[in-house]
């Protein structure tokens, strides 16, 4: 196909995956690993584009969350052995 005769509506995904902006990370996940998507709509409550959530944003989230969570646990004291 000559790229300056197609048009987007040609060979884009059908439907389009989308998420409202009030969605949590984990249903992006969600959505974009069962429609095996890296980008995915983020849709404002009137159904405008409010922007782009990609798979890179949400590795970092993910990284951020679980390195919170391993400082938080070697913070915990360390149980008496009684030895």
């Amino acid at each position: 196909l000559d790229p300056s005769k197609v048009a987007a509506v040609d060979i884009m995904s059908k439907p389009v995956a989308a998420i409202t902006h009030d969605e949590d990370a984990l249903t992006a996940a969600s959505l974009m690993n069962a429609r095996q998507v890296r980008r995915l709509p983020v849709l404002n409550a009137d159904g405008s584009l409010a922007g782009i959530i990609c798979l890179d944003d949400l590795i970092h989230i993910l990284a951020r969350t679980h390195h919170e969570l391993a400082e938080t646990v070697a913070s915990f004291p360390v149980p008496y052995s009684g030895g």
